[in-house]
């Protein structure tokens, strides 16, 4: 799955400034990818919540794997254009929008609530060990034999995802659904927008969507081209430094164990994360920036790997899909911040985009653990 999908990330950043030469529809095209989240994701945890979790997961791999089979022959074939990339985002923002509450919920049901945050981060592990080989190789692939080719790997390995998934046995994968009050995705919200803390850590979780995502990811392609001026093989190395520190972050917290003071620790790795966005911005040389993008995602990882640990620990059985789907929608906001990132990139400079990224940054961690104390409290003894 992680293959499939940092093969799919990268290419799609590189064919975008291929074909379009601009900073701007770069960053949109990869926000699209998770603007499905503010409609898609509702379903995805109804679907959680309410159906056979292995059966959904073959079928939304098999189709990831067609979809992107299809678009991999029309970039080899030269018949790409900006529309066939924000068509084929979408479509597979809407595939990972139903997917991800299903994975998420699952865990719960099979682990320990004390080792939650290890089976969160070690899910988070087997993800960016893959961020870690797959884009360097990436970019060797697209100089040897082109995009088009290229992204044709990434349909094999989802196909090989659905495949394997065929014969995984679950034990208690399915237990939610039979204690589930409805359909209703209202209880979700309710929920979220009436526990303090699951409200907290939801407004936390738009700062990387909106200030992380699209202002790194989205303009790492124009970063590489115009600032560091390389090719897709050091673009692989940006991506690969990027899995390297998603790699440390996740083992280090799969070795610590459960965290007493979560709360905490979720502001910390957001403070370090907006800290890294200002030093990547003032860096011009390529070499230095693998580091800083380590830094970087190592502790936006680390943040992630928590937050779904800290919102799976306070809710309730039956309601885990439908509140995971609700925290899953703050990734919808992504083509808004891809707007704003691109816009500023191509008026002033990728540079200048990332210090507006880290200044607004650090300004919502201040105004959230202030008005949300029992962020700071939760997890103390």
């Amino acid at each position: 799955m992680g293959g499939g999908f940092w093969i799919q990330h990268m290419l799609m950043g590189w064919i975008a400034y291929e074909v379009t030469s601009s900073p701007f529809l770069t960053s949109l095209s990869l926000g699209l990818l998770h603007f499905p989240y503010l409609f898609a994701g509702p379903f995805g945890g109804l679907i959680a919540d309410r159906l056979n979790k292995r059966a959904v997961l073959v079928t939304v791999f098999a189709l990831k794997a067609s979809l992107t089979a299809a678009y991999a022959i029309a970039v080899a074939q030269g018949l790409v254009h900006t529309w066939h990339i924000f068509a084929y985002a979408i479509s597979m923002g809407i595939l990972w929008a139903l997917s991800d509450p299903v994975r998420l919920s699952i865990i719960p049901n099979v682990v320990p609530r004390a080792g939650l945050v290890n089976a969160f981060a070690l899910n988070s592990l087997g993800f960016n060990t893959m961020r870690f080989i797959v884009p360097a190789i990436s970019g060797v692939l697209i100089v040897w034999i082109g995009s088009g080719y290229a992204l044709m790997t990434a349909a094999a390995l989802y196909a090989t995802a659905a495949t394997a998934l065929i014969f995984v046995r679950t034990t208690h994968a399915d237990e939610t659904k039979k204690r589930t009050s409805g359909f209703g995705f209202m209880e979700g919200i309710n929920y979220a927008r009436k526990d303090p803390l699951v409200k907290a850590v939801v407004l936390l979780g738009l700062m990387p969507s909106l200030l992380v995502g699209p202002f790194t990811h989205g303009l790492m392609p124009v970063f590489a081209t115009e600032v560091f001026e390389v090719d897709a093989r050091g673009l692989g190395l940006m991506l690969s430094a990027v899995g390297v520190g998603s790699l440390v972050g996740t083992v280090v917290l799969a070795s610590i164990g459960d965290i007493r003071r979560k709360g905490r620790v979720l502001i910390v790795m957001m403070g370090i994360s907006a800290a890294a966005v200002l030093v990547y911005s003032a860096n011009p040389y390529f070499w230095l920036a693998l580091p800083i993008l380590a830094v970087l995602f190592g502790a936006a990882i680390s943040f992630h790997a928590i937050s779904n640990a800290t919102v799976q620990t306070v809710v309730p059985d039956f309601l885990r899909g439908r509140v995971a789907a609700v925290s899953a929608m703050v990734f919808g906001v992504q083509p808004l911040g891809a707007i704003v990132s691109g816009g500023i990139a191509e008026k002033i400079g990728p540079p200048q985009a990332m210090v507006f990224s880290g200044v607004v940054m650090i300004i919502m961690l201040a105004f959230i653990a202030i008005r949300y104390p029992v962020l700071r409290r939760f997890g103390t003894p």
